[in-house]
């Protein structure tokens, strides 16, 4: 039962670290380029904007099932989650596939991509 509840109430957040999984671990020469978005450095704002996302729907859903909760609990465990989440991910690319390569500015890009859902998440917050 307690399954059934978290699941269904983290179930943004499980789809969206769920996509995260898939984009990092499918083989790179399954991907297709799009040549008219291909510009350098693309994959880093992609690194970002899916760890923004992550981070800012992570923190939605904990602010709603988890009401008692204060701010900077709330804040301090996305942030962690998305952090080790993406260094885990970022390892796993360098050391156990043959078509990915874990990239340190990747997982930077991560680290930003959740820093900037949690300082504007606290900017919506304030404007309150």
């Amino acid at each position: 039962m307690k399954i059934k509840k978290f699941v269904i109430s983290y179930y943004k957040s499980l789809l969206v670290f769920l996509l995260i999984l898939f984009a990092s671990i499918i083989p790179a020469d399954e991907v297709t380029d799009v040549s008219w978005l291909s510009f350098p450095n693309l994959d880093k704002l992609i690194h970002l904007g899916m760890y923004f996302t992550f981070t800012l729907v992570l923190i939605f859903d904990i602010s709603k099932s988890k009401p008692s909760y204060s701010n900077q609990k709330i804040y301090l465990f996305s942030g962690f989650l998305a952090f080790f989440y993406g260094g885990i991910l970022e390892f796993g690319q360098f050391a156990f596939t043959d078509s990915r390569s874990g990239d340190f500015f990747d997982f930077l890009f991560n680290t930003a991509g959740a820093l900037l859902a949690i300082l504007l998440w606290l900017i919506l917050k304030k404007t309150k």
